[in-house]
């Protein structure tokens, strides 16, 4: 999609999932499970795709440091996206493996007066891997801090909610 207009946007990834993402690039998550055999406990809240946020703050509430770095070290990748025609929903969209016909990709909708969403910020989601360049990898630590929270996030795939005693440091763009 050479002449197609695209978008900067943010992908967290767990540490774990580094080096296939380094080797693979991201890759959606019927690939996942069928070609590489690896179960996964979601389907996303807005289909089976790879998700990003506008906003690397917002990719960030999705992310565990990691626990066999003593500085927690996380991952977001820095993607140029084209998002082409989108379906804009307000409502979770669970299953779907492909956008609406007519679409070639979801966003969701923010939560304000006019519009009950169940979102508290834009996510894209992505079903074809062709629209997606990695342009590079911000690597971050995290060091406890009592005096800062993470906002709870609650996901759609349990009602478990994960809070996080921590304080971004140190961020540097790796590539």
């Amino acid at each position: 999609y050479p002449s197609a207009p695209k978008k900067v946007l943010y992908h967290a990834t767990a540490t774990s999932n580094m080096w296939g993402v380094l080797s693979r690039g991201l890759v959606l998550p019927w690939q996942i499970e069928n070609e590489l055999g690896i179960i996964r406990r979601d389907h996303g809240r807005l289909g089976r795709g790879i998700y990003f946020s506008e906003n690397p703050m917002d990719s960030i509430r999705y992310l565990h440091p990691s626990e066999t770095s003593p500085r927690g070290t996380m991952f977001l990748v820095v993607c140029e996206v084209v998002a082409g025609n989108q379906y804009a929903t307000s409502k979770e969209l669970q299953g779907i493996s492909a956008p609406p016909t007519g679409y070639d990709s979801v966003v969701s909708t923010t939560r304000s007066e006019d519009d009950l969403s169940s979102f508290d910020f834009r996510e894209f989601c992505i079903f074809d891997t062709n629209r997606i360049k990695i342009i590079g990898l911000i690597e971050f630590g995290v060091i406890p801090d009592p005096n800062f929270l993470f906002p709870p996030v609650e996901t759609s795939y349990s009602n478990e909610k994960v809070e996080t005693d921590s304080k971004v440091i140190d961020p540097f763009f790796v590539c």
